[in-house]
């Protein structure tokens, strides 16, 4: 799923419902948030649908690997498309003039596994291309937003403790999240279209 996220005053929590892999669910969602931030438009979407595969390339089916395809790569680029013009006015009717969360931003969760001068263990079929491409996907989309000075990163949160990172991961995702926030709000002009570790200092990671 990938949740839009804008910050309110003191509006409470809103859940709205996003599949990456049925976009007829695009169009309510962009409705919905729309109407949440009004001229103030959206100044965050973080792009966190994601799946890990265990399979090898001697086992890895066609269909699986379309299934991680569509959530890993073509969800997040048709998703972000369908919020782009909330962002652009986020950025346009924003006080902040540089490149920040802020002004307007697209996040990227990324991963290790799409670092091609990292990967030295194989396997994973899918995920490591998907996440490679999602890394693309973010230098792109920078280039393209750059006039609108709306920041793409792709962000590693580190192994942590989820369905896909399993039980052995060293962070829960409370801690990945409060980690993630201190992040983002150290975003500048200079991260954009990069990838980034999850650590502060901020650190350039690997393509």
């Amino acid at each position: 799923m990938s949740l839009p996220l804008h910050r309110f005053s003191r509006n409470p929590l809103s859940i709205l419902y996003t599949d990456v892999q049925n976009e007829s669910t695009y169009g309510p969602a962009v409705e919905a948030v729309s109407s949440l931030v009004g001229e103030n438009g959206l100044n965050v979407l973080i792009n966190n649908a994601g799946v890990y595969s265990r399979d090898g390339y001697e086992t890895v089916t066609r269909e699986y690997l379309t299934s991680i395809f569509e959530i890993n790569i073509i969800g997040p680029i048709r998703i972000t498309q369908a919020f782009l013009p909330l962002l652009k006015r986020g950025a346009r009717n924003s006080k902040i003039e540089r490149f920040s969360i802020e002004r307007a931003a697209v996040i990227n969760m990324a991963s290790k596994m799409g670092s091609i001068s990292l990967n030295t263990s194989g396997g994973a079929a899918g995920s490591r291309e998907s996440k490679a491409a999602l890394n693309m996907f973010t230098r792109g989309l920078s280039i393209e937003l750059k006039t609108d000075k709306i920041l793409v990163v792709s962000q590693c949160p580190g192994w942590v403790s989820t369905l896909a990172g399993g039980p052995d991961a060293p962070k829960t995702p409370e801690i990945s999240v409060s980690e993630m926030l201190q992040i983002f709000a150290l975003y500048s002009e200079e991260h954009t279209g990069c990838y980034l570790d999850n650590q502060i200092p901020l650190t350039f990671s690997q393509y």
